[in-house]
């Protein structure tokens, strides 16, 4: 039945024999269906403990922080380039100021992503924010256009770890009753950074300066 669809339900314990029946149904070319239970001891299936309490808030406020700082770094450039072309005298790499960031963080998503399944997600992940803070550090610092470029590229490398760690962590974090409402919050707060970076980006560099 090689063309057959199948579809897979989810395990749910059995009230007699305490055990889980994992139903498959098969539909084949007429539309009839065929079904086969297999049964497997709710005793041999692996039990997963999740953070709960202050443990789980506090874990995920740090993610949310980090979220909101890689959403406006993101976009904030666009408000603060005029500045940075006036401080440079030049207009030559506008293009690769948001180029550079937006590249590593494509480029490097399964790279990332491989990363994750091979080592520790949690050291992964805080390794990734480094290269972010370096990346930021060496934009702050830049004392040429070019520098700034390669700045910009290495935030971009640590955004990349980033974005594909925020959704391994909350598998770790969050047992999966609970994660379409905890991801819904990571959606929320990446359009909150995007409609705040305007205001924000353009109180920055007025009243303090683009290297903010």
């Amino acid at each position: 039945m090689a063309d057959a669809g199948i579809i897979e339900l989810p395990m749910y314990p059995n009230k007699d024999s305490k055990q889980g029946s994992l139903i498959r149904a098969i539909e084949d070319k007429t539309g009839t269906l065929e079904a086969s239970t297999l049964t497997v001891a709710v005793d041999e299936m692996p039990r997963r403990e999740y953070p709960g309490g202050t443990k789980l808030w506090l874990a995920f406020l740090a993610l949310i922080f980090c979220l909101l700082l890689g959403g406006l770094d993101g976009n904030i450039i666009a408000v603060a380039v005029p500045s940075i072309t006036d401080h440079f005298h030049t207009i030559a790499d506008v293009g690769w100021y948001v180029t550079a960031y937006r590249l590593t963080t494509c480029a490097l998503q399964f790279t990332f992503g491989k990363l994750y399944k091979l080592h520790s997600t949690k050291w992964t992940f805080i390794s990734s924010q480094a290269v972010f803070l370096i990346g930021s550090v060496l934009c702050a610092a830049a004392t040429s256009s070019s520098m700034f470029v390669v700045g910009r590229a290495v935030t971009g490398f640590g955004v990349a770890g980033g974005t594909a760690g925020f959704w391994n962590l909350l598998m770790d974090l969050v047992a999966p009753a609970k994660r379409p409402m905890f991801g819904s919050i990571f959606g929320a707060v990446e359009v909150l950074s995007s409609l705040i970076v305007p205001p924000l980006g353009g109180v920055i560099t007025q009243y303090l300066t683009w290297r903010w």
